[in-house]
Parts: C-alpha cells; sequence; structure tokens
C-alpha cells in the first residue's frame, strides 16, 4: 500500500490530502476467442479534516485501473462529520 499526498483543485492550498489505493483485484472474463484479463482497484481519499471520497474503478492494466480508480475518489469527495469519541 502507498501513500502519496495531493492537492485537490477545489480545496484550499493547504489543504493536503491523502491518497490510499486499497487494493487491486485481477478479474477474467470468458470470452469465445480465450480470456480477457482486467484488474479492479479501490482507493480512499481523505484529508484529515472530515473530507472523505472513495473511488472503484476497472481497467485492462494496474497503472490505469489504479488512475481511474484516484480520479473516481476525488470526484466523489463528501463531508462527514469528525467528532472525538470518548
Amino acid at each position: 500500500m502507498a501513500i502519496v499526498i495531493a492537492i485537490l483543485p477545489w480545496a484550499s492550498p493547504e489543504a493536503k490530502q491523502s491518497v490510499f489505493p486499497c487494493c487491486a483485484h485481477h478479474t477474467t472474463q470468458v470470452v469465445k476467442g480465450g480470456k480477457i484479463m482486467g484488474f479492479r482497484c479501490v482507493a480512499i481519499v481523505g484529508n484529515s479534516n472530515g473530507l472523505v471520497g472513495v473511488g472503484c474503478m476497472a481497467g485492462r492494466e494496474v497503472a490505469m485501473a489504479v488512475k481511474r480508480t484516484l480520479l473516481d475518489a476525488k470526484r466523489n469527495v463528501v463531508s462527514t462529520c469528525v467528532c472525538a469519541c470518548v
């Protein structure tokens, strides 16, 4: 698992986002001519201040699946309540 720091275009310059690619799964589709292989990836984006985004996309290559997943996660950012539970 890798941690990458990125800045969302609509966020303030001080708000750094943590990006966590969670997992990449290998998928196989059987067709008449053989097998078509693909990859499905899940990623989580957050800023430790109440913004969280989750993305899940697929692609024919791992790099393409991760790239599309990160774009999907950055697009689906929602505000959450941050509270200290004692």
